[in-house]
């Protein structure tokens, strides 16, 4: 397991993604309703986000574990699950990702994921 990403918020999502891009070379590979997808060949997706009230609230600033596999995101959900943890979101799959979240102990939003190449 390995951290993958790394998701801030900005009050200008595309004020900011030029930024990274003009000033550290970062691509801009995607965007959704989450934010700006931003590589830059290291390996860590960045992912700029709206600062949202929902986002203010903790429920989109976090960090993720990036998985080999959408096997092994299951897995670890299910380790999880036996062992009577709490889910943010639970386990969910589509065409471009696979994940869950969770809170660590202080309430800071871990999010484990498999996600489809954009390199």
């Amino acid at each position: 397991m390995e951290i993958g990403h790394l998701h801030i918020l900005v009050n200008d999502v595309d004020e900011s993604a030029r930024f990274y891009q003009q000033k550290f070379g970062m691509n801009r590979v995607t965007e959704a309703d989450f934010g700006v997808l931003l590589i830059d060949g290291s390996g860590i997706d960045f992912v700029i986000g709206p600062a949202d009230d929902e986002a203010i609230q903790g429920q989109r600033m976090h960090f993720g574990f990036r998985q080999k596999s959408k096997a092994s995101v299951k897995q670890k959900f299910e380790e999880l699950s036996v062992e009577g943890q709490e889910f943010v979101t639970p386990y969910t799959e589509n065409d471009v990702i696979t994940k869950f979240s969770l809170n660590d102990p202080d309430g800071n939003l871990v999010e484990v994921y498999y996600a489809r190449s954009f390199n």
